[in-house]
């Protein structure tokens, strides 16, 4: 029996790396945009800011509400907001997106300039990354190497 068939629809996460999941995200069932080649891609998002200590828990209460309305947008397979627990004041806010177009429309939104304002915030410049991924794999790949 694997993990999936207990909770179905439900993302999980192996907490890692000192990152906690602060919004736990329902899987959407939506598939990958198709490349000319066959092969699909998806478009993962990534924003990591480092904040005032005194405005983490205030950025963190508008990007909760933010990553679960982002769920709903079309073409959304996920949106996570994590705090990291070694550095107290850093959050990530990650989207995964099934085509360029569906990303390409979020970004104009008024929603994502909510997360561009948000930005302004951070005490650095926030690390700010759009990853094409054209193939995953889950728990089958560490069955594979354990063999």
């Amino acid at each position: 029996m694997n993990v999936e068939s207990l909770l179905p629809g439900m993302d999980l996460a192996i907490h890692t790396h000192g990152v906690r999941r602060i919004a736990v995200v329902r899987r959407i069932l939506l598939h990958p945009a198709v490349q000319n080649e066959g092969e699909a891609v998806m478009i993962r998002s990534m924003v990591r800011m480092s904040l005032p200590a005194e405005r983490v828990n205030e950025v963190a209460g508008i990007l909760g509400p933010m990553a679960e309305r982002t769920r709903t947008e079309r073409g959304c397979l996920g949106c996570y907001l994590y705090r990291d627990t070694l550095e107290e004041a850093v959050l990530t806010f990650e989207e995964t997106w099934a085509s360029e177009a569906d990303l390409a429309r979020h970004l104009r939104s008024q929603e994502y300039r909510q997360l561009l304002l948000v930005m302004e915030l951070a005490r650095v410049p926030p690390e700010v990354r759009f990853d094409q991924v054209s193939h995953s794999t889950g728990l089958e790949t560490i069955e594979e190497a354990r063999r």
